[in-house]
């Protein structure tokens, strides 16, 4: 496990990790604007394991934090493959767990590519995981509303209207998941939105072609949809202000997969 100054520094030492895995790591891939892990250090916790700040392990410096109580999620150890996750309990419709940046991760309407990796806690009324900016920004997740139902994949987060792409497959519950958006940019639409669960492209189900043009601060465990909150734990993410290649995806679902067993 490397220490959280060498990674925030973006420096690995040389050999092999506890994990079995090499030197790569999302550090290694050009463009990083947003990195997290549950294992990271600088996790800021109370005495009940009660989470305040998740700092940013790339150069963006992009924090999340909470500083009321009972909108804390917290640190569990020990839940997948050996390692903790952060369980966001989505109990509370308006005042859930939540982790909020003050302001956008990628902002404006260019190309990017969003990984998220967790475990859906239960089937319901609940939105996506992580939501980049809260005008038309970039919200992910297994459950993308429209007016009538939920699907995976990527859209606005101030109204369905303004851009949304979903994708057709089934939610996995308490299953460990990697959602992957690659976006062209300028908006929301099949042209324009390829999005992977585990590796596997999952095809175009429907969506409102909007613009991506995203500001606004960012969050954890809520999706901006009737103030519903996320019910998940979160092991890791990671964002990039531009359409990675499939051999820079292939590298980060690899590096995922080995060390925390997903798929």
């Amino acid at each position: 496990m490397l220490d959280y100054a060498t990674r925030k520094a973006g420096l690995k030492p040389f050999g092999v990790s506890p994990f079995g895995l090499d030197k790569f790591s999302p550090l290694d891939v050009p463009n990083l604007l947003l990195y997290r892990e549950a294992d990271q250090e600088g996790i800021v916790k109370d005495g009940s394991n009660f989470v305040s700040s998740l700092p940013d392990l790339s150069l963006g410096a992009h924090t999340f934090a909470q500083g009321t109580g009972n909108k804390q999620p917290q640190w569990i150890d020990n839940i997948q493959n050996g390692l903790p996750v952060i369980r966001f309990d989505g109990v509370d419709d308006a005042t859930g767990d939540q982790l909020t940046h003050g302001s956008t991760v990628i902002s404006g309407s260019g190309p990017r590519t969003v990984m998220v990796v967790g475990i859906q806690r239960g089937i319901g009324n609940y939105d996506a995981w992580l939501r980049l900016g809260t005008t038309r920004g970039l919200k992910i997740g297994p459950f993308i509303q429209t007016s009538t139902a939920n699907k995976p994949g990527i859209g606005a987060s101030t109204s369905i209207t303004d851009g949304i792409a979903r994708f057709n497959g089934l939610t996995l519950n308490n299953v460990p998941v990697i959602y992957t958006a690659r976006c062209l940019g300028t908006n929301y639409s099949s042209a324009n939105v390829e999005f992977w669960r585990n590796g596997v492209a999952l095809s175009f189900s429907d969506g409102f072609t909007g613009a991506m043009n995203t500001s606004g601060a960012s969050i954890m465990g809520f999706g901006g949809v009737s103030s519903r909150h996320a019910q998940w734990d979160f092991i890791g993410d990671c964002a990039f202000n531009r359409a990675l290649t499939d051999s820079e995806i292939a590298s980060l679902h690899r590096y995922f997969n080995r060390k925390y067993n997903i798929y």
